[in-house]
């Protein structure tokens, strides 16, 4: 027959990293939180996208955002990027303490 599956992005695999961490009220809490922020999201780009749409060939706020992307992604994956190569199996280790 058919199957369903979820896209392995990254947030399914925050939450599959979530849970087997902290256990099942981690991974909810994660897809709650995702579901929340897509959701505003949604409802902005839906309410406010009808004023900016004459706006979004312009190439002066294409830069703008642009830059603000950067800004605020660049070193958000930097930090991450650092985070993973210096403790990778920091989480396992906690793991292993709790369980003991």
């Amino acid at each position: 027959m058919g199957s369903a599956a979820a896209a392995m992005g990254p947030v399914n695999m925050l939450a599959i990293h979530r849970g087997l961490i902290g256990g099942w009220r981690h991974t909810l809490a994660c897809g709650v939180g995702s579901v929340t922020g897509e959701f505003i999201l949604f409802s902005l780009v839906l309410l406010g996208g009808h004023y900016l749409f004459s706006d979004l060939f312009n190439l002066t706020l294409h830069t703008v955002l642009a830059a603000i992307g950067v800004i605020g992604l660049l070193p958000l994956g930097i930090y991450f990027l650092v985070r993973a190569v210096k403790g990778p199996l920091r989480a396992l280790r906690l793991r292993s303490q709790r369980l003991g």
